[in-house]
């Protein structure tokens, strides 16, 4: 809605998405929600300045949605290191002090739970790996709680820091003490 009102007051703007859902809608009056949407994406993409989405994938489905090429611009994720150095947690988690304190060596994840972002193929590497190492694993999503039962699967659930949805503060500590990220 904030979109369609920026188009309604001719306001400029750019959408940002790391990929368009085109799937058809679902429940019920699918075709009327399909419809909508299409009629919505068409006003949006002609009056947008440009769409930023996230490598090939984004660019595909954004194309697939109707968005025209010259609008589309692939933005990846980046990190602001000199932010990332001054930021001090409030709060640090305990076990991950102690991995600090114990020299471990710390391989760590950070992303939305779902398939694409690849953590299912982290897990299954760590669990191969005989070297003593703590994967500390940043975030939330749909698919949590199947990586902790795939954790306690494989045997490697003390190896595994599940800390969730983490401040950008918290989140500058982790990737300062990470080995590998």
């Amino acid at each position: 809605f904030s979109i369609l009102f920026a188009v309604a007051l001719r306001r400029h703007f750019v959408v940002h998405a790391d990929e368009f859902n085109n799937d058809m809608p679902p429940g019920n009056l699918k075709g009327f929600k399909f419809f909508l949407r299409t009629i919505a994406r068409k006003i949006v993409f002609n009056k947008s300045l440009s769409f930023l989405v996230c490598g090939k994938r984004g660019i595909e489905s954004a194309i697939s949605a109707g968005c025209p090429l010259s609008k589309i611009i692939d933005f990846p994720y980046v990190i602001d290191i000199e932010r990332m150095l001054k930021e001090s947690p409030k709060e640090i988690p305990k076990k991950c002090e102690s991995d600090i304190k114990e020299k471990r060596n710390i391989i760590m994840f950070s992303g939305r739970m779902i398939d694409r972002k690849g953590l299912q193929t982290l897990l299954l590497a760590v669990s191969k790996i005989k070297e003593d190492l703590i994967l500390w694993i940043e975030g939330d999503g749909i698919h949590k709680q199947m990586y902790i039962d795939m954790s306690i699967e494989l045997n490697i659930n003390n190896k595994c820091r599940f800390l969730g949805f983490c401040q950008y503060d918290t989140h500058a500590w982790l990737m300062r003490h990470s080995d590998i990220i």
